[in-house]
């Protein structure tokens, strides 16, 4: 039996607003009216990330009893989610693919059959626009040119006018899946989490935004760490503006309740995707992607730099520390690092940390041709606390990113990682493959395998969902998309063979745009989450 139901997203009605708002909503509007008329709209008629398989999916949707080919293991009952932008009022500016408003598909997986539905995340930004019935938000991707400074200006007029208040958020919940007190957590590191429940059909439903009872003032990573012993949750939230600049790191219990929120000044503001545990030590990573708000009018670019000529930074910080100055600076050369793959001690003083490194980079993706040094590789970094000496290799020369192990060794000594592989003739977010890496191996032979989705198809990141005890005893699941006949799978491959022979495919009956990250959700824990805020 085959059911759908269908949604459109892109047509809300305007609400109405109450007549003292009016005043302030009209002055908005005609703000972002004279914005959009004097905007150069050839730039986004070009933007390759509103396009083919980038671009959103208009409707919101509900499938059953999708058709497998193959077999779906019984350790894969629960539910594969992914996020990515999906932005649903039009354009009225620049556009880059951090933009957009997030959108969580989501393959509910029971006995071999499998459910599939789309879920706008509604966040206070999404619902107030779509109230509206026009953008009031700045864009990542407005942040360039003169237009870039006209736009922070018009956003701080908006939320002095009440247009966008503060202690609303300004998060699209876009880029992260994490699972934590109960609580499917949609992530973007601009804004506080927004807590999701998948119901049994596999919808996912919104309850609402964790503000954690006022006590959180700043945001929220979109790459927390979970303990998997204890079952905390550690995470930062940078803030660049500040003076000082500096980042927050902060842990939660298993329950979810702030155990403690401690600041780190930084030297300069910088953009900090990405942290790590280990057993002892959290690890900040200060690179050299430095907020340099000049650059939107002298260059015409986002006001992000990658800076060479400073040292990428390691900041190591007791796990549950009392106070941010017992934070411990080690230096390496310059790299860029969006995503860690793991990190662990070899001894109490001696840390080693494996991510995904660029020599060179540049915020701007998809506008230029980029370099082979802005590419991103696998590094191994090795950094003795007791006698402040850092050293970094290259595993493999194997373009790559959005690394991952499994869950249950997060911050733990872990032998295999999983990459997505990248074609670089493509854009970024185009993954032909994944490849398996042996982090144990010394003198080459670090890729332990390697797998393509076939030709003109595209994948993501791969979740690891364990079947045994056994580190690689388990499989990889993603969405993928095939550009010959613009049809989306998810996809499963044995992650202990690396057979390019899907475990199990189920073919979607809707597109699924290429996004960010996700999560697999146990069949337990499903049964054990919250109801409500």
């Amino acid at each position: 039996m085959f059911m759908r139901k269908e949604s459109a997203i892109g047509s809300a009605k305007r609400g109405s607003p109450s007549s003292r708002q009016l005043p302030d909503i009209r002055l908005a509007a005609f703000l972002v009216r004279v914005d959009v008329e004097l905007r150069d709209p050839a730039r986004r008629k070009k933007n390759k990330y509103l396009a083919d398989n980038f671009a959103p999916v208009s409707a919101e949707t509900t499938h059953q009893d999708l058709k497998v080919v193959g077999k779906l293991p019984k350790a894969l009952d629960g539910v594969y989610a992914r996020t990515g932008p999906n932005p649903v009022l039009p354009i009225s500016g620049d556009y880059h693919w951090f933009d957009g408003d997030g959108m969580v598909h989501a393959c509910r997986i029971k006995d071999g059959k499998v459910a599939y539905s789309n879920r706008l995340v509604q966040t206070n930004r999404l619902k107030r626009e779509r109230k509206l019935g026009f953008s009031v938000y700045q864009r990542f991707g407005d942040m360039r040119g003169f237009w870039g400074v006209f736009h922070a200006g018009l956003g701080a007029l908006r939320m002095k006018l009440g247009v966008t208040p503060q202690n609303e958020g300004v998060g699209t919940a876009n880029t992260a899946l994490v699972y934590h007190a109960n609580k499917l957590l949609a992530l973007h590191e601009g804004d506080l989490p927004y807590a999701m429940r998948v119901l049994c059909d596999g919808i996912v439903d919104t309850l609402g935004r964790i503000t954690f009872g006022g006590k959180v003032k700043h945001p929220f990573t979109a790459h927390p760490k979970v303990d998997p012993i204890t079952g905390e949750l550690f995470f930062i939230g940078y803030q660049m503006d500040k003076k000082p600049p500096c980042v927050w790191y902060s842990g939660l219990d298993k329950d979810g309740q702030l155990q403690f929120d401690v600041k780190v000044d930084l030297k300069e503001g910088v953009m900090m995707h990405d942290m790590a545990i280990t057993q002892d030590y959290a690890i900040l990573l200060d690179v050299p992607l430095c907020f340099r708000p000049e650059v939107m009018v002298t260059h015409n670019r986002l006001p992000f730099v990658y800076d060479k000529s400073r040292p990428a930074r390691f900041g190591f910080l007791p796990k549950r520390p009392k106070s941010g100055k017992e934070v411990v600076w080690l230096e390496l050369p310059a790299v860029m690092i969006f995503h860690v793959a793991n990190a662990w001690q070899e001894s109490k003083d001696v840390v080693k940390l494996f991510a995904c490194c660029f020599e060179d980079f540049d915020l701007d993706i998809g506008e230029e041709e980029m370099p082979d040094s802005a590419q991103p590789r696998m590094r191994e970094m090795t950094f003795n606390l007791a006698t402040g000496e850092a050293t970094s290799r290259q595993l493999a020369d194997v373009i790559c990113d959005f690394p991952r192990v499994p869950e249950h060794l997060t911050g733990l000594r872990t032998r295999y990682a999983y990459a997505a592989s990248m074609d670089t003739t493509k854009l970024a977010g185009n993954f032909e493959g994944i490849v398996k890496f042996d982090m144990s191996a010394t003198n080459g032979g670090t890729v332990a395998g390697r797998l393509s989705h076939g030709t003109n198809r595209w994948g993501g990141e791969a979740v690891f969902v364990s079947a045994s005890a056994a580190e690689d005893d388990g499989y990889l699941m993603t969405y993928v998309h095939d550009e010959n006949r613009n049809k989306s799978e998810l996809v499963v491959y044995d992650a202990r063979t690396m057979s390019a022979v899907p475990v199990a495919r189920v073919e979607l009956p809707v597109r699924v745009p290429y996004g960010f990250h996700g999560a697999h959700i146990t069949e337990a824990q499903l049964q054990q989450q919250v109801t409500a805020l």
